[in-house]
């Protein structure tokens, strides 16, 4: 039979062909690979999967104990992500422990600081105290010095005898010192011997159940002026005698002719009622002010019973 057509020959067969193999078969040799690759892939994430199972059943196992515990103690751990955070939690919370115990070794440390430098002020103040005792002193001896120097020569007399002639002289005058003293004493209790209750001849307008006097004020005598204060308690508050002191100023000096001034209308009632009121008086004149004492003394007894107490 005849025809025009006609057959590639063997090289242009080969034309197509990779490795002696056609495209078709070469894509199937790569799909086979690919499947052999994939299958090694899946068992070998199995194989993983397996290990990591292992893994957290042992873990599991091994935690049993502490989520049991937690459990009592109405914990509940329903995972391994929540056993973890209560893990972290609890190391935050020894985080915090542990720096409130380094601030409290610091506090510690602070306070030890502080006590020393309290010792050191301390140490401070006795050495000021000490070095103002000593300038006391220097200042004393130069005094002493001074007058050491002044008193007359007496030859050659040592400064040591000089220091004993200013001793004797002291003692001298505190000798007459006692003797005016004693002198004063003595006139007040002449002066309250004449002016006593039993002089007057008027009894006390306020008196005790046990028949002696109750008291109104107390009055202190200065060299010129005197100052009342009022007796804590006061003696009978409700007393409408009070009322007639309103006006008198207390715990401030005042000359005695204005305190008996003001005191005027409480002297008119007494006057009517024939008794006298009672003071307690207490004397803080100067040592050698007699006239002093004596006129705020009488002009005191023209209007009160007094009663003279130590200052």
């Amino acid at each position: 039979m005849a025809s025009g057509f006609k057959l590639s020959d063997s090289r242009e067969y080969r034309r197509g062909v990779i490795l002696g193999l056609t495209l078709a078969e070469i894509l199937v040799l790569l799909v086979f690979l690919l499947l052999l690759s994939l299958a090694a892939l899946i068992l070998r994430k199995d194989r993983e999967q397996a290990l990591l199972v292992g893994r957290l059943d042992r873990f599991t196992s091994q935690l049993a104990p502490l989520t049991k515990l937690l459990a009592r103690r109405g914990i509940e751990v329903k995972d391994t992500d929540q056993l973890a955070g209560l893990i972290e939690r609890g190391n935050a919370v020894e985080g915090l422990v542990r720096q409130a115990q380094e601030a409290d070794q610091r506090l510690k440390e602070a306070r030890e600081k502080a006590e020393l430098d309290a010792a050191k002020i301390s140490n401070l103040s006795a050495a000021q105290k000490a070095s103002e005792e000593a300038a006391k002193f220097a200042a004393q001896y130069a005094e002493l010095a001074a007058v050491l120097e002044r008193l007359p020569a007496q030859g050659d007399a040592p400064p040591a005898a000089r220091l004993q002639q200013v001793i004797q002289h002291a003692a001298a005058s505190e000798a007459a010192s006692a003797g005016m003293i004693g002198q004063n004493i003595q006139m007040r209790n002449e002066l309250a011997r004449v002016k006593g209750n039993g002089g007057s001849g008027l009894p006390y307008c306020w008196v005790l159940p046990n028949g002696q006097a109750q008291y109104m004020l107390i009055v202190e005598l200065q060299d010129k002026d005197i100052l009342v204060r009022d007796l804590q308690p006061r003696a009978r508050p409700d007393d409408s005698a009070w009322l007639l002191l309103d006006t008198v100023p207390r715990n401030q000096l005042m000359p005695v002719a204005d305190f008996i001034g003001q005191i005027a209308p409480l002297q008119a009632r007494a006057n009517a009622d024939r008794c006298k009121y009672a003071i307690q008086v207490v004397d803080s004149t100067g040592i050698t002010n007699k006239p002093g004492y004596k006129q705020l003394m009488g002009r005191l007894w023209t209007v009160f019973m007094l009663h003279e107490i130590p200052r």
